[in-house]
């Protein structure tokens, strides 16, 4: 918990940082202290959206400038008036699509992976389908310069 309390600082003194450190560092411990077994039992795919969920919640606080914010944020992200159908329906995206995709084929109980290695060009191809992809995504988003650039 103290190296995750140190990472928070790390990045900067105020206490979304703090609250980022703390976050990870309190599922860590969960994972491999109280819940190891009970988290083994969940299927790879599961445990891979959970984890995903996880740390998209944590980076909340890593991203926004002040817990008011956060928590806002949080409001809007998790429907304060409650999810409606056009919501869902304008924030869904490809590249969402892509993401659970790619976990899925990256999934243990797929065997996915190992299979890809038994052919080198469908694996090399498959890595630059995927760059391809992800250089596309990164390039039709709006700037926003490197985070250690704002300091």
């Amino acid at each position: 918990m103290v190296v995750f309390i140190f990472c928070g600082f790390w990045h900067g003194a105020s206490w979304n940082f703090l609250i980022w450190g703390l976050f990870h560092g309190f599922f860590l411990i969960l994972e491999r202290t109280r819940f190891s077994n009970a988290f083994n039992l969940i299927p790879t795919f599961l445990k891979l959206l959970i984890t995903f969920g996880l740390v998209n919640v944590g980076w909340v606080f890593f991203r926004i400038e002040t817990t008011t914010d956060a928590f806002d944020f949080f409001e809007v992200m998790f429907g304060k008036n409650g999810l409606q159908q056009n919501q869902i329906i304008s924030s869904f995206d490809l590249r969402w699509v892509l993401c659970i995709v790619i976990a899925i084929f990256f999934s243990r109980s797929w065997n996915f992976y190992s299979r890809l290695n038994e052919i080198p060009i469908l694996k090399n191809m498959f890595v630059v389908v995927v760059f391809i992809v992800t250089i596309i995504c990164l390039l039709a988003n709006n700037y926003n310069p490197f985070i250690y650039f704002r300091f």
